[in-house]
């Protein structure tokens, strides 16, 4: 597992934030979900509904809150998921933020004023909070 952590490119920060999604151009296929992590890369998000995502699914994200965090709008491709049943069929899946996005400049100020203000945390319950594995 560490060798894992030890070659990501990107900080990964552990944050629940609310969302919209919806599958690109399939419009019977959207919802609410929560992103677990977040990265300059991509995202790791949780779904209200299990689907069966095509090859190469594009998925778009929305902030429901766009004071908590800035995704309008955001799209990535698919690179993995996992399916679960909790009290409903639930899907987990990772996405790999498209390059060029619009909304990178906004996103990335956002993500890099976060992981600015944990690196002043001297509390470690605090940091391990807000830092995913």
């Amino acid at each position: 597992m560490n060798e894992l952590i030890e070659n990501r490119k990107h900080f990964r920060l552990r944050q629940l934030i609310d969302v919209n999604w919806q599958i690109d151009g399939d419009a019977q296929l959207f919802g609410e979900g929560t992103i677990i992590n977040v990265s300059q890369s991509g995202a790791l998000l949780l779904l209200d509904k299990a689907f069966v995502p095509t090859d190469k699914c594009i998925v778009s994200i929305v902030s429901q809150d766009q004071s908590q965090a800035p995704f309008y709008g955001k799209k990535g491709k698919v690179v993995w998921l996992k399916k679960f049943v909790l009290n409903q069929p639930r899907l987990q899946f990772g996405i790999e933020f498209l390059k060029h996005d619009a909304q990178d400049l906004r996103f990335n100020q956002w993500l890099n004023g976060q992981i600015d203000r944990l690196s002043q945390v001297t509390n470690a319950n605090i940091l391990q909070h807000y830092v995913a594995n």
